[in-house]
């Protein structure tokens, strides 16, 4: 199931939350908005924008979560987190990722930019509901077919150009282009409301804690020899290699 999912930049930090709770005592009656994104014309990069803001926002707010993904960090290839390393179910790193999810998908942040407005530019837009929501109950299905889709149905990676510093408040989420190109659009977080970046080779390396969602081709041998594989991404045969995107 293809999931279409816009991506964009929230602007205050939050405070430390309190994910059980908050999670099940979230409830919302009202319909997801349609997904618009006239700016990304391939629905998989507006996934993986998608992916990277929400796994920044994740490691940017839960020292948990946070700790679990510097753990993972070059546990495949160096400065890279598989994502179906972080999203194990019930990790502390999958509880914020759901809450995250949930907060954005629900239009319930509740976050605003110094004088008021509440959309700023680079504001996500809320993945659109299958359905529209039924007293929230929708919201939580709707987050397993994601991960799903995420996990099961594609491959797909966190590529940390320059490590992680930890100690660094500034991060910069972005994704592969799914083209040649060598620069993307990406989000800052969490200080700056108009936070778009273009992130390309020349500004690269002044720039720490630069998160890219990028996906990554594997195959299966089968037991009678033959080969199987749901990420051969055909589809973007004109890319010999997805690492070579912002790896200098």
């Amino acid at each position: 199931m293809a999931l279409i999912l816009a991506v964009g930049f929230s602007c205050q930090q939050e405070n430390e939350l309190e994910l059980e709770n908050d999670l099940i005592n979230y409830t919302t009656t009202s319909k997801a908005p349609p997904i618009t994104n006239s700016s990304i014309d391939d629905p998989f990069e507006a996934q993986l924008q998608w992916v990277s803001f929400l796994t920044a926002k994740v490691i940017q707010q839960n020292p948990s979560a946070r700790t679990q993904f510097m753990n993972l960090i070059g546990n495949i290839n160096p400065d890279v987190v598989r994502l179906n390393d972080l999203l194990v179910d019930g990790s502390a790193f999958e509880i914020a990722f759901k809450h995250q999810f949930i907060l954005h998908n629900g239009g319930n942040t509740d976050e605003k930019c110094p004088g008021g407005t509440k959309d700023p530019k680079g504001k996500p837009k809320p993945p659109g509901a299958i359905g529209g929501c039924q007293e929230g109950f929708c919201l939580d299905t709707l987050y397993q077919q994601y991960i799903e889709y995420l996990t099961q149905e594609n491959c797909i990676e966190i590529f940390l150009p320059n490590g992680y510093v930890p100690t660094t408040i500034l991060i910069y989420s972005t994704a592969h282009p799914l083209t040649n190109s060598n620069y993307n659009k990406g989000y800052i977080l969490p200080e700056q409301c108009d936070g778009e970046i273009t992130i390309y080779p020349f500004n690269l390396a002044s720039l720490n804690n630069v998160l890219v969602a990028r996906p990554y081709r594997e195959v299966t041998i089968t037991e009678s020899g033959g080969s199987t594989s749901t990420c051969s991404y055909n589809e973007y045969s004109s890319i010999i290699d997805f690492t070579y995107f912002l790896n200098y």
